[in-house]
């Protein structure tokens, strides 16, 4: 593509060399004085041009045309980088432990198209606080949108409560979507954010509107932490090896402890 590019602009510049270079008698120059001055010049016909003068013209637009080629080239890959989710670019919390977890953001485009932040608050919020946001609403949206509103708060505060504690990470989003390797396996910490949203998946509005909200005033402390700082959960139907035996707050349908 970028040589056809080059090929292209050569074989219109030799016609413009030619048709600038031969010039009939009568065509007035463009470079002609203004109006009130000497009368403009004719220039003549020279058919005289030298092939050393041509090259030296041609090798200089080379140049051009494959200095514009490269930078076009590099500004469309770039464009085509930021739309490729690599990562959230959440700014790290300070004085937090280095972490080792590692987040799956795959989701993170298809979610955005199905289930966007669109609630009137949401607005106002900076870019930081639409990523953290947007990562608990869609949590409590996929793990309790049928719950208690008790039951929805403690889950809220849980990839919250998970930041700077071991094993987790130091920020929301990577709680959220974190993922470990079991047994040759990607095993995500919440079963859905490996999900992928088909074209004919249609949200639940009034639901979707409500864990928006939530999500944004569990964010701003609006509301008391009912999970007492929980930092794992689990429904009441599970029966699952890695849990405790004892210690839990039963919310809902729901366990919840630290």
């Amino acid at each position: 593509m970028r040589h056809r590019y080059i090929f292209l602009c050569l074989g219109l510049l030799c016609s413009t060399l030619v048709s600038t270079t031969v010039i009939p008698n009568g065509i007035v120059s463009a470079n002609a004085e203004p109006t009130g001055q000497s009368p403009p010049r004719l220039l003549q016909p020279d058919n005289t041009v030298s092939s050393e003068t041509t090259n030296v013209a041609l090798e200089s637009v080379i140049t051009k045309i494959e200095t514009q080629v490269l930078d076009s080239t590099t500004n469309y890959a770039m464009e085509q980088q930021d739309t490729t989710v690599q990562s959230l670019e959440i700014p790290l919390q300070p004085n937090l432990p280095a972490t080792n977890a590692k987040a799956d953001f795959r989701a993170v485009p298809n979610l955005r198209q199905h289930l966007p932040l669109n609630v009137p608050e949401a607005a106002n919020l900076t870019s930081a606080e639409r990523k953290d946001i947007e990562c608990m609403a869609w949590n409590l949206y996929f793990e309790v949108r049928g719950g208690s509103h008790k039951e929805q708060i403690a889950i809220a505060y849980v990839p919250i409560n998970r930041i700077g504690k071991p094993d987790f990470g130091n920020d929301i989003c990577t709680n959220v979507f974190q993922y470990g390797i079991h047994n040759g396996q990607w095993k995500h910490q919440f079963s859905w954010a490996g999900i992928r949203l088909g074209a004919n998946w249609h949200r639940e509005d009034d639901a979707w509107e409500k864990m928006q909200q939530l999500a944004i005033d569990v964010y701003h402390r609006r509301v008391n932490d009912s999970g007492k700082g929980a930092t794992y959960f689990h429904s009441v139907r599970l029966q699952v090896s890695w849990a405790p035996k004892s210690n839990k707050l039963i919310i809902g349908q729901h366990l919840f402890w630290s």
